[in-house]
């Protein structure tokens, strides 16, 4: 009979965060498949020995420090990083490609027409260089750059560095010239940014479109505007990890650079919900169809509330924005869907309604042709 291989999941889930949560379902989820593997969450470790007994362990998946990297090499035991800020850079590790996050958000902001932007970053993020690179990259395809702010906000630790933490980002943000693109590489510092641009009187997302890092439920969720944020896919993270760790008790050879992992998705909130442009009646029309496009309006809606013909109006929208007034209608009820889809409850068919499309039919039918799979399916997977 095969031994039982023993890891520790060196992880404070004390702290309540997605990122932990999700590495360790990702590794739980590992396990449940593997027979003979099974693991023990420890979330610090003082001595680290190799073996079976209560204290010993045949590997360990961590937010790896430099000391437990030394004892995990003293004793032999196979270790994956899985944190971007471990200072033990030389360890196998499977990590979030910060890179692509940065990318990714910066072709959003661009798709919506914008054309500067803002990105603010943290000393103690480990992704926040990358998520830079990544960012700047993209706009410098599209001839943009950008403002940086790169801080230590300590906004948790007491009163007054809280009060500094808010007054230089205040002062930041009175030096943008809106509209502007904004990417913050955490939720909620995400959310103190648009407590901040509100303070200020600017609007969320007609002055400053955000985008942060982590789509964390409540932070992104609540109060009021919605914030639209990259999903990591944390689980398929800490998947990654136990299934390196297990080539490494097998006596396979660690990988000679981190493994990334791409994110999973940006999922589109209301502090995007934004198309910039230079033609006033289009403006007028994208505003309109980004507040009303789940009551059931169509074409001639917009063009009575911004007092102009169907037909003058068509060909503006379209020479401003390269599509059709029905695509946007289309599209922003289509990500309304989306949303609802993962943060309700409601049926299928009331959100259908709640949406604006026809009836559940229609919906299936637009759904299915956009994402490739029915509503109940995509409600399932994302969930998963």
């Amino acid at each position: 009979m095969a031994k039982t291989r023993r890891v520790a999941v060196v992880i404070d889930m004390g702290v309540g965060v997605r990122h932990h949560q999700g590495i360790f379902a990702g590794i739980a989820r590992y396990a449940q498949e593997r027979a003979g593997w099974e693991f023990v969450v420890q979330p610090f470790i003082r001595t680290l020995q190799k073996g079976q007994g209560k204290t010993g362990y045949h590997g360990v998946i961590a937010r790896a420090t430099g000391e437990l990297a030394r004892q995990a090499a003293k004793a032999g035991v196979p270790l994956v990083n899985v944190w971007s800020g471990s200072p033990a850079k030389t360890l196998p590790s499977v990590l979030t490609d910060s890179q692509a996050s940065g990318r990714m958000a910066a072709e959003h902001l661009l798709q919506r027409g914008l054309r500067q932007f803002a990105f603010q970053g943290f000393l103690q993020h480990g992704g926040t260089k990358q998520a830079l690179v990544g960012f700047k990259a993209a706009l410098r395809e599209a001839k943009c750059r950008c403002a940086t702010q790169i801080i230590s906000p300590n906004s948790d630790q007491n009163a007054q560095r809280w009060e500094r933490y808010m007054v230089r980002l205040e002062r930041w943000i009175d030096g943008w010239k809106p509209p502007l693109g904004v990417f913050v590489v955490q939720d909620m510092a995400c959310r103190y940014m648009a407590h901040a641009c509100l303070h200020a009187g600017l609007r969320i997302p007609e002055d400053v479109a955000l985008i942060g890092l982590g789509n964390e439920p409540l932070a992104c969720t609540q109060p009021e505007p919605s914030l639209s944020s990259i999903d990591i896919g944390w689980d398929r993270i800490g998947y990654e990890a136990a299934a390196l760790l297990d080539r490494l008790m097998d006596g396979k050879p660690a990988p000679e650079t981190p493994i990334f992992v791409e994110p999973t998705e940006l999922v589109v909130r209301r502090s995007t919900d934004v198309y910039v442009v230079g033609d006033p009646l289009v403006a007028a029309a994208l505003w309109f169809i980004s507040h009303h496009s789940h009551e059931g309006i169509g074409v001639d809606d917009v063009a009575r509330h911004v007092h102009a013909t169907v037909r003058s109006l068509r060909r503006h929208f379209h020479a401003a924005t390269g599509r059709t007034m029905m695509d946007e209608i289309a599209r922003l009820r289509l990500e309304r869907a989306k949303r609802l889809l993962v943060e309700s409850d409601k049926p299928v068919k009331y959100l259908a309604l709640a949406c604006g499309f026809e009836d559940v039919k229609h919906f299936h039918k637009v759904f299915r042709a956009a994402e490739g799979t029915t509503p109940r399916e995509y409600r399932l997977r994302r969930r998963e």
